[in-house]
């Protein structure tokens, strides 16, 4: 079935459709444009900051843990410290610090160089006001970071007291040794005593 020319549509043919319907063609193209508008100019403004905090490997690994693999390296626990970060824990003491539960702040790690090389953790808030913004950002970081002085003191602690025990247990064990070898060498003195030997001569 072929088309005859007076099937085809000509330009004179969308003028005259425009002409007839031209109200529906403005009427629909203001509305759009007046919904666009009042959404642009009523949406509330959302501003992001970001605060960055260098976390050197000596300081990660013995604050967040280390995996079986990597028992007695300085290897990062990245995996731990994430989990950390999204915890209920980390979010109620952020929370408590910054005063507003509902604070959109979200957390990356960014690797300066290798896996042995330093992390920058990034947080990243967003809020209406660029002040409080920046208010989050600051908080979080701040309170990531005394988290990871606490759990760097906690272990220190635990290594002096393992060390103490350890020292005390070896200095037990050194008495209980020492003690039957005094005793030998006591008995030896009597034994070789030229006063007792002449006695018995």
């Amino acid at each position: 079935m072929s088309n005859s020319p007076g099937d085809e549509l000509q330009f004179g043919d969308y003028l005259d459709l425009f002409r007839r319907r031209w109200r529906w063609v403005v009427f629909t193209t203001a509305g759009v444009v007046a919904v666009v508008a009042l959404f642009t100019f009523t949406r509330d403004e959302l501003y992001s900051a970001e605060a960055q905090v260098l976390v050197l490997t000596e300081q990660s690994a013995p604050s967040f843990g280390l995996s079986a693999e990597a028992e007695g390296q300085l290897v990062r626990n990245s995996v731990t410290e994430l989990a950390y970060l999204t915890s209920s824990s980390f979010e109620e003491k952020a929370a408590e610090a910054t005063g507003d539960p509902d604070n959109d702040v979200s957390y990356r790690m960014v690797p300066t160089g290798g896996s042995e090389d330093p992390t920058v953790v990034v947080f990243t808030a967003r809020a209406s006001d660029p002040q409080t913004a920046f208010d989050w950002a600051t908080i979080h970081a701040g309170t990531y970071r005394t988290e990871q002085t606490v759990r760097i003191a906690r272990n220190i602690q635990t290594q002096l007291e393992q060390a103490t025990e350890k020292l005390t247990r070896l200095e037990s064990e050194r008495a209980e040794t020492t003690a039957p070898l005094a005793e030998l060498e006591s008995e030896l003195a009597q034994a070789t005593d030229p006063t007792d030997v002449a006695r018995l001569t």
